[in-house]
């Protein structure tokens, strides 16, 4: 089977863990297969003009030669965009998706509109997901990040049809002994951080310079305290360049002996190969703390003690969806004291182990009959 997939695969390491667990499931469902990578990147309206890419007829005829196509997984469903013929980053005309007849999954995708929705978006969107579920050789498969009840929103109950959540394809993802490590590091003896600033502007009430300087004063008495407290290290996890700007603000805020005795940053870096050097990262640490989804979601996978940093409703959903809500932390107030004693007294939760398999399983029911369901 020759695949197409259209994602970003240069942009945040997240991203290329959850496709290396997309190509880890559907090799379980499909054996051999071939994949060719499209970014997603290319087609978006800030890339200059002579190098962006359209979903267009060209598009179209090049997609409808493969066997499968994939969008996914990403949030291409958030529907803020503007001058767009869905309101995505899908930006693809009614006759052009019309005419594109192979098999389609719009796969792990996320709709969380974190930007203002331009006038008509809505019903862009709408208009779209209606066509796509009319079509006999597409299927949407949206993350477990709060993205079906958006979409419920805007079709209601009855319209949501075939559409059915899964599993970000992340859970899939598989670490394990004989990955990239970093020599540095003690093993089970330090927390791994993943701290971000993107996230913050796409909260309303973190935005004030004001609450971001309470965040981060918050997460300063949080490692002071774990530090005093416990042996353990603190490793900051970049997965974009912003991450970098975020770990060096938190800096000033932390003492300069702690920053040169207990500190380290993991290299940064693009591609399959950084993601796997940076989540076996998560998964050699004792807990992992995160705001991005995909520290999260991979942490969880490989059995890690997470704890979430609620910025956005994404990582609330997601720990709400394996019933451990006590373990994300609300940052829209004091949290530093919280954060550390949910840190120290992290422990290992064997029902959420048991629920991930029974979700995997769902998921890769899901997918099956997807891709049984789906034709030309």
């Amino acid at each position: 089977m020759k695949i197409l997939h259209v994602a970003s695969f240069c942009g945040n390491i997240g991203d290329n863990a959850s496709h290396i667990g997309l190509y880890s499931l559907l090799r379980r469902l499909l054996g051999e297969f071939s994949v060719d990578r499209l970014e997603i990147r290319r087609f978006y309206k800030n890339r200059p003009a002579g190098e962006r890419l359209a979903f267009d007829a060209d598009f179209v005829r090049a997609a409808n030669r493969y066997d499968l196509l994939i969008v996914g997984g990403g949030g291409f469903f958030d529907y803020w965009v503007e001058a767009s013929e869905t309101g995505t980053t899908i930006d693809i005309s009614s006759s052009d998706l019309d005419a594109l007849t192979v098999p389609t999954l719009f796969a792990s995708i996320g709709s969380h509109p974190h930007k203002e929705v331009p006038p008509g978006n809505i019903d862009k969107f709408r208009r779209f997901l209606m066509q796509v579920a009319e079509k006999p050789n597409m299927r949407i498969l949206p993350r477990n990040d709060g993205s079906l009840p958006v979409i419920k929103t805007i079709l209601g109950e009855s319209g949501l049809g075939q559409i059915r959540e899964i599993l970000d394809n992340g859970f899939f993802y598989e670490g394990g002994a004989g990955q990239p490590r970093y020599p540095v590091l003690r093993p089970g003896h330090y927390v791994a951080w993943n701290i971000t600033t993107d996230q913050l502007a796409m909260n309303s009430a973190l935005r004030a310079e004001p609450a971001i300087e309470a965040y981060y004063h918050e997460l300063a008495d949080a490692i002071v305290s774990i530090s005093a407290t416990s042996d353990l290290d603190h490793v900051f996890v970049p997965h974009i360049g912003g991450d970098l700007a975020a770990i060096s603000r938190l800096f000033t805020y932390l003492p300069d002996d702690l920053v040169r005795r207990r500190i380290v940053v993991a290299p940064y870096g693009q591609g399959d190969d950084a993601a796997r050097f940076a989540f076996n990262v998560y998964r050699e640490s004792r807990v992992v703390v995160g705001s991005r989804f995909h520290t999260n979601v991979c942490s969880i996978a490989q059995g890690v003690e997470t704890v979430g940093l609620g910025i956005l409703g994404r990582i609330r959903y997601l720990y709400d969806y394996f019933g451990i809500a006590d373990r994300c932390v609300d940052v829209a107030s004091a949290f530093g004291s919280t954060l550390a004693e949910r840190v120290l007294t992290a422990a290992p939760r064997p029902s959420v182990q048991e629920l991930l398999e029974e979700r995997r399983q769902d998921s890769l029911m899901a997918y099956s009959e997807a891709l049984a369901s789906i034709r030309r």
